[in-house]
């Protein structure tokens, strides 16, 4: 327990774990006082948004340093307002469902929601607006439907398993991580952790620049697993229903046929979480004739 504890906790996370209620709305209520005229600037839409939970996640995001939340806080708004996150759909995933791989796919043991996403089987990867606007999309959607009631800091976070399997020299594009690293800043303290899953070598060279641009405690939520370690690195964060998807989904991407697959494999996610009431599909479903992304690519390839 202590190992599993110690692997996956972020330094930062344990500062504001170890902060008790009290003082933490007390910091919260402070910095409430120092920008309700910034927030007050925004109108209806910056009160809304500044619940006491989104104002503690800034401070933490920001070390509790109250001018720097202050700034990160009114960037977020004016990017609020004016591109309405809320609003957006993916354009590319209305013209063809299988443009990106990105979704929601259940929930983790703390009951975080995972999402997977993988290079392989999205057919439109490479439009910079496109993704950025499906990101967007499966955020909203995924933070609007677990923020519902939730007061538990563990729950709104998501665990993001990011499968590199397909992943090419023409995915080395810094712009595509640039975006995606300033779109995060809008969402402060939401990601617990990003599990690199299968990077080949390439992608060395290209996080080693990246990772100069990112602060300590957002590197620290990386991390490199290889897909033989998959089961047995991810054992301590899903459960077993979960690993046994994740292991029938890459299977699948990876083109392998075996019992996972004949068995029934579902890609939108566990069963527990597709018959939920919570469950939400960002782009159409495949049609019922192509069971799996494999079979999309071998499509392809046969055209």
């Amino acid at each position: 327990r202590g190992w599993r504890g110690r692997w996956w906790r972020n330094p930062q996370d344990q500062r504001a774990a170890n902060m008790d209620r009290d003082s933490m709305m007390e910091r919260v209520q402070g910095f409430r006082v120092m920008v309700e005229d910034k927030i007050s600037m925004f109108g209806e839409k910056g009160r809304e948004f500044c619940q006491d939970i989104n104002l503690r996640k800034i401070l933490v995001s920001r070390n509790f340093d109250m001018d720097k939340a202050a700034c990160q806080l009114v960037k977020t708004l004016e990017w609020r307002i004016k591109d309405e996150p809320e609003k957006i759909v993916c354009p590319a995933c209305q013209r063809d469902p299988f443009s990106h791989c990105m979704k929601q796919v259940g929930l983790d043991v703390c009951e975080r929601p995972v999402i997977y996403s993988c290079f392989a089987p999205a057919t439109n990867r490479f439009d910079l607006e496109a993704t950025r606007c499906h990101i967007i999309q499966v955020l909203e959607n995924t933070f609007r439907e677990h923020s519902k009631g939730n007061e538990h800091h563990e729950k709104d976070q998501w665990l993001w398993i990011m499968d590199f399997h397909g992943f090419a020299l023409r995915d080395c594009d810094p712009c595509m991580a640039t975006m995606a690293i300033d779109l995060m800043q809008h969402y402060p303290e939401r990601l617990f952790k990003i599990i690199v899953l299968d990077a080949p070598f390439i992608f060395g060279t290209l996080y080693s620049a990246l990772r100069m641009s990112l602060d300590e405690r957002t590197a620290n939520k990386v991390d490199f697993v290889p897909l033989w370690q998959m089961r047995s690195r991810l054992a301590p964060l899903l459960p077993p229903d979960m690993l046994d998807w994740l292991h029938a989904e890459t299977s699948v991407n990876r083109g392998q046929r075996g019992s996972c697959c004949q068995a029934g494999h579902d890609p939108r996610g566990v069963a527990s979480w597709v018959s939920s009431p919570g469950y939400w599909s960002v782009a159409p479903l495949p049609p019922p004739e192509i069971s799996s992304s494999a079979d999309r690519n071998n499509d392809h390839n046969n055209a």
